[in-house]
């Protein structure tokens, strides 16, 4: 009986709701630090972001070998030294995958003959991999005698033969290289292209020199070429098979090419860079009179939205004008504009114009 008071009276009821209200405390502690941890990981995983910036105008200087002077005397090599710059604004290099360059001459006036950096391999190994293969014989023969009888003597014997030998070779590899950079002509040798990718021993951020040599008529004075680059990285996922490569960085550009020396070409290159910055600021400052012109309606962003009609003034007109080449019926359009951004259009067109005639040789006269 005293067993069974001790029993009940040690038994308190008030208790058992305790624990289930500590047990759910701890349940929801556990889920809300992982949801934490899945939020810090969504964060953590984002890619990184990369911007690019280049000079808009450089002077090319003569590299003409006297060899090639004589071969073609109606021609000559004039070398750029373009400087690239990148920042990486979020995220870090190691989910950057690579660097991808581009330049081309979009009316094909000026041939690509040699360009910097070529196609280089690296290693993550310094001096030449060592391998070595043992490999071991080991030969081994006994024999043992007995009699049959045990009375009134028994003889037994017994032999052991063995050997061993040992073969060792011993080579040496060159180590496994990979490529840091990588290039190559596009379009017929109008353009030429750059994959820079990071290592141990070389970052991707800063700035780099790209080298084009261009082979041009032996009277010019200026030109043009546009430039891409694009970033490449690691969009990682919850678990490293889910990573999926995507884009973390494009820009393109207008890079106003003159002779070094020539001023009067050099004063048209800073005409059409100027131009380029003032048609961007207008663009920019009449943002929503564009749009009213583009869309005067609401009829009209209707049948825009469900593609029955195309807009008067497309979204990228802009870009269609900077790097539009020969008559793309840019004039069309640039017609709907407001004035102000009508004539800053008209300048970069006309700037764009004269300069690319400093780089094509007058016809000469029929007589």
């Amino acid at each position: 009986m005293d067993r069974v008071k001790k029993a009940v009276s040690t038994h308190h009821p008030s208790h058992q709701p305790r624990s289930f209200l500590s047990d759910i405390y701890v349940c929801g502690g556990i889920l809300a630090l992982c949801h934490a941890s899945i939020a810090v990981q969504a964060v953590d995983a984002s890619p990184p972001r990369v911007t690019f910036d280049v000079n808009p105008l450089i002077a090319c200087r003569d590299v003409t070998p006297t060899e090639f002077a004589e071969a073609n005397p109606d021609e000559r090599l004039v070398q750029a030294d373009v400087q690239v710059s990148s920042l990486i604004r979020n995220g870090g290099e190691d989910d950057l995958i690579q660097y991808f360059y581009r330049v081309e001459s979009p009316e094909e006036t000026i041939q690509i003959v040699d360009y910097s950096p070529k196609t280089t391999l690296t290693s993550d190994i310094s001096g030449n991999v060592t391998i070595e293969k043992k490999k071991e014989r080991t030969n081994h023969m006994g024999l043992a005698l007995s009699g049959p009888f045990d009375w009134p003597v028994r003889a037994t014997g017994s032999g052991d033969l063995g050997t061993k030998s040992h073969d060792i070779v011993r080579y040496e590899l060159l180590p496994q290289k990979f490529a840091v950079a990588s290039s190559g002509t596009i379009c017929r040798g109008y353009g030429v292209y750059f994959k820079l990718k990071p290592s141990r021993s070389t970052t991707l951020e800063g700035s780099k020199q790209l080298t084009l040599v261009f082979r041009v008529p032996k009277e010019w004075r200026g030109d043009y070429v546009h430039l891409s680059c694009t970033a490449i990285g690691l969009h990682r996922g919850v678990v490293r098979p889910f990573d999926e490569h995507t884009g973390c960085g494009h820009h393109r550009f207008v890079v106003a090419l003159y002779a070094d020396g020539d001023t009067s070409a050099k004063a048209a290159a800073e005409r059409l860079a100027r131009a380029e910055m003032d048609l961007l600021k207008t663009v920019s400052a009449n943002r929503r009179a564009i749009e009213k012109r583009a869309y005067p309606t609401l009829a009209h962003k209707i049948g825009v939205m469900l593609d029955v009609i195309e807009p008067p003034i497309p979204d990228d007109w802009a870009q269609r004008l900077i790097y539009a080449t020969g008559e793309t019926g840019i004039a069309k359009i640039t017609r709907r504009l407001p004035s102000r951004v009508r004539e800053a259009a008209d300048e970069y067109a006309v700037a764009k114009r004269e300069l690319f005639r400093l780089g094509v040789p007058e016809a000469p006269e029929v007589q």
